[in-house]
């Protein structure tokens, strides 16, 4: 694996958490939200449904478990550079959230995504 794929495979994993759902709806019912699409109010035979937020696949979320396994090991400041920047931030606002230089952010991503590649 490149750096390039853990990108990829940060930014899917990052996907995919934003689809699950959220800890506060354990309640009964359907936790996934639909859109209620119709051409003519009054005609009630028009209505269609559709899912405006795909639950994911058992694939995906296998995918994703892997990638919390290779974040598990890391502190939480250097895996919260690894989810913003998966989550296609600029490195200046990286570099203002987390109160760092914006090219020592790069270096710290680009040497936490080497380490990663290189044990896996």
């Amino acid at each position: 694996m490149t750096e390039a794929e853990f990108a990829a495979r940060m930014a899917e994993a990052l996907d995919v958490a934003k689809r699950l759902p959220s800890p506060r709806s354990q309640q009964p019912g359907n936790i996934f939200r639909f859109l209620v699409v119709s051409k003519d109010p009054d005609d009630a035979d028009e209505i269609e449904y559709r899912l405006t937020r795909l639950p994911p696949t058992a694939i995906e979320i296998a995918a994703f478990d892997e990638v919390i396994d290779w974040l598990c090991p890391l502190s939480v400041r250097l895996r919260g550079l690894l989810w913003l920047r998966a989550d296609a931030n600029s490195w200046r606002y990286i570099g203002r959230a987390m109160g760092l230089n914006h090219r020592y952010c790069q270096r710290l991503w680009r040497d936490t995504a080497r380490k990663i590649v290189e044990r896996d």
